[in-house]
């Protein structure tokens, strides 16, 4: 697929003005001066990485979650039963399923609370203060 597309965009390389990535990337690759020489194998890698990348955030925060659900067999068994009661055990959850499964729901946000997909950066204060006698 990303052969294809890299040989749609050597067909029709766009203006200055519209150039994406993939435009910028082939202008490397052709310029005989460029400091850094790049292959076409370079440019499919970085999309691929670009594109894929992010899929282990993901991975990790459904592992915590399904971890967080059976540590806890109270949440588990009302978790099953929710899912039992809405869906059945005949079929897989769909979206249309979404809204008539709060508990669930609200179990998908405690463990995105718990184990954010991305960090977070703490706030730093820029000088000291005092609130109520405590620094």
């Amino acid at each position: 697929m990303l052969e294809r597309i890299l040989v749609e965009h050597e067909k029709e390389p766009k203006t200055d003005e519209c150039m994406d990535m993939m435009d910028v990337l082939l202008a490397v690759y052709k310029d005989e001066n460029a400091d850094y020489k790049i292959t076409r194998n370079h440019i499919k890698a970085f999309f691929v990485e670009l594109f894929f990348g992010g899929l282990d955030i993901w991975t990790n925060t459904i592992q915590w979650t399904m971890a967080e659900i059976i540590d806890n067999p109270i949440i588990n068994a009302r978790l099953r039963e929710e899912i039992d009661s809405v869906v059945g055990s005949s079929r897989f959850i769909q979206e249309t399923d979404r809204p008539n499964l709060p508990y669930l729901q609200a179990v998908i946000k405690e463990a995105l609370r718990l184990h954010p997909p991305v960090a977070f950066i703490p706030r730093e204060f820029q000088e000291g203060f005092n609130i109520g006698g405590f620094f």
